[in-house]
């Protein structure tokens, strides 16, 4: 847990790092003034030599529709993700999101979600 720890508090946009061994889990919080490169991620850990089964977000933002499908933007930040698979209509979240890289770009599959109230 310590070299995912260290590999993931390199990263820029990384706030906060809480690791919980017990449940193999490592929580990042980002740094509320930059956004967080989640293609960043695997390739840091892999650096020390931790493998990920599987990467997943907790995060509050809004599900829009685009003219290429829908997309999830995370509050405060710029970008939106690709969504694939079945996603909530559109509005505001939190969302528990698999995170995957496809054409070197996030693309997010929600697994749960929650409106949240306006």
């Amino acid at each position: 847990m310590k070299d995912a720890q260290r590999a993931l508090q390199r990263l820029d946009g990384v706030r906060d790092i809480e690791a919980d061994i017990g449940g193999m889990t490592v929580k990042i919080k980002p740094a509320s003034d930059r956004t967080l490169d989640l293609t960043a991620l695997r390739p840091a850990l892999a650096s020390e030599g931790v493998r990920l089964r599987k990467l997943l977000i907790l995060a509050d933002g809004a599900v829009e529709s685009s003219a290429d499908g829908a997309r999830f933007r995370i509050a405060g930040w710029p970008d939106a993700y690709a969504l694939e698979g079945k996603a909530p209509t559109a509005g505001e979240y939190r969302a528990r999101a698999a995170v995957r890289i496809r054409d070197s770009k996030p693309v997010l599959r929600i697994e749960s979600s929650k409106g949240l109230a306006p």
